[in-house]
């Protein structure tokens, strides 16, 4: 008889780093404690650290359970990074769970209900798991209600329509909307890779405004049982002194 452990889903775990060991442990530790043993992902670190001796150790200590890959022989920032992430991504070839370091987990999930969503909505971008506040904007608003009112003002000044929002109840509450894409921990559509990540300033605002262009939309998924309940956290009090500013 089989078993809901039996059914092993191997989508791919992509973590953004560039702090070495001060975030990057207790995010690998957060999901795994949050997560069921029905997900056991293929682990890749995009490492912008810079610092070979800090790859080697990775290798050394967890290279049966990870791949690392360097950005480059520098820190490069956050743009040069995520166009690393992308590369990868096209050459993993499927469906992504896109990390960054500074994340915990606060609430259990299951990578699959994100794959039910991108099945039941082709034109998604992205499920993102909805995070706890961090800005004073969205102590005040919520996330996604801060995002509404931040992108809506810059369209406005733009002389562009205001963003859409529409909830979902099926296959799970979720809430999709136009208003860009986020590198927040998500599961990111295969298609995505196939549009390259911009060069330049405000990128991941660029890639969500090509993405909108393109007929891709995004959405935010709840803690099942209501509309607000957060499943991350965002833990980046401090940078380290080789950060570019992610």
């Amino acid at each position: 008889m089989t078993t809901a452990v039996d059914v092993v889903d191997t989508t791919p775990l992509i973590i953004l780093s560039n702090r070495k060991g001060e975030y990057l442990p207790q995010a690998v530790l957060s999901i795994g404690e949050h997560t069921s043993d029905s997900w056991a992902p293929d682990v890749h670190v995009v490492d912008d650290s810079g610092d070979p001796a800090w790859r080697a150790l990775l290798l050394a200590k967890f290279g049966d359970r990870l791949t690392v890959h360097a950005v480059d022989d520098h820190p490069a920032g956050y743009t040069r990074a995520m166009q690393r992430v992308w590369e990868l991504g096209r050459e993993l070839d499927s469906r992504v769970f896109l990390l960054e370091e500074d994340f915990v987990f606060v609430e259990r999930f299951e990578i699959s209900w994100l794959h039910d969503i991108l099945d039941a909505n082709k034109r998604l971008a992205q499920v993102a798991l909805l995070r706890r506040p961090w800005y004073p904007v969205e102590l005040a608003r919520g996330v996604m209600d801060a995002q509404q009112q931040r992108v809506d003002g810059d369209r406005k000044a733009a002389g562009r329509a205001h963003t859409t929002w529409v909830w979902h109840d099926w296959p799970h509450t979720y809430r999709s909307h136009d208003a860009g894409f986020t590198c927040n921990p998500s599961l990111l559509n295969k298609a995505v890779f196939d549009i390259d990540w911009p060069d330049g300033k405000w990128t991941e605002t660029v890639m969500g405004n090509t993405l909108v262009a393109r007929d891709y939309r995004f959405a935010w998924m709840p803690v099942p049982g209501g509309r607000h309940g957060a499943f991350t956290q965002h833990v980046g009090t401090t940078r380290g002194t080789h950060s570019k500013g992610y």
